[in-house]
């Protein structure tokens, strides 16, 4: 009579609580098989909804305060790295032709976010010839590097790919009778060299073939 005194209690407590119907207690023993006590009423589940709904303020403080961290930290990107970027991708185009007379080679001074400034501003100025490689400095080995435009921002096919594809050093040395060649790409959308001048006869190169 004592077990059962206690099983009911117990669903009377959650009763009160949740504010349901009493769940009907198992039959003797079952308390056993979980680990209970056999007198001791179910462990009641926590009130995740009370809970929640009493910070509910603060999570959508914590929300705001998020969404405009995120925003600033666009607005600092922007500042900071896309609209320079922009600038710099600018006078780079507009120089090329004293990089190379056909005007397809063109250099970055500076490394930076190139690819979709470039596509933009040779829209905007009606570029033509397009560009056809760029070239610029690998902060890391101090190596250059000679990367094939693509035939759009989004896509991985070049508008003119590097030839001479998954030859490396010597061996591409001896091809292209340019000294200092470090690799090109198996899909041949970027090439490397030791030098400056090495890096830009490949590009040269690679618009005659």
């Amino acid at each position: 009579m004592e077990f059962w005194s206690a099983r009911k209690l117990g669903a009377v407590q959650r009763r009160l609580v949740l504010g349901g119907p009493p769940s009907v207690p198992p039959p003797p023993g079952a308390t056993r098989a979980l680990g209970g006590p056999p007198s001791a009423p179910l462990p009641l589940p926590p009130l995740v909804g009370l809970e929640g709904a009493g910070n509910s303020a603060d999570s959508a403080g914590r929300a705001a305060v998020f969404a405009g961290s995120e925003f600033m930290e666009s607005v600092r990107f922007h500042v900071k790295s896309w609209l320079p970027a922009r600038s710099i991708v600018l006078e780079c185009l507009l120089s090329r032709g004293e990089v190379d007379p056909s005007g397809e080679i063109m250099v970055l001074d500076r490394f930076c976010p190139w690819k979709l400034h470039l596509f933009e501003l040779e829209e905007e100025l009606k570029i033509d010839p397009l560009t056809k490689y760029v070239l610029y400095q690998d902060v890391r080995s101090q190596s250059w590097r000679v990367q094939a435009v693509g035939v759009a921002p989004d896509r991985f096919e070049s508008r003119k790919a590097l030839p001479w594809r998954g030859m490396r050093d010597d061996e591409l040395s001896a091809e292209t009778g340019i000294p200092g060649c470090v690799f090109v790409h198996m899909s041949g959308f970027i090439g490397g060299n030791k030098t400056y001048e090495g890096a830009l006869e490949m590009a040269r190169a690679a618009l005659k073939c």
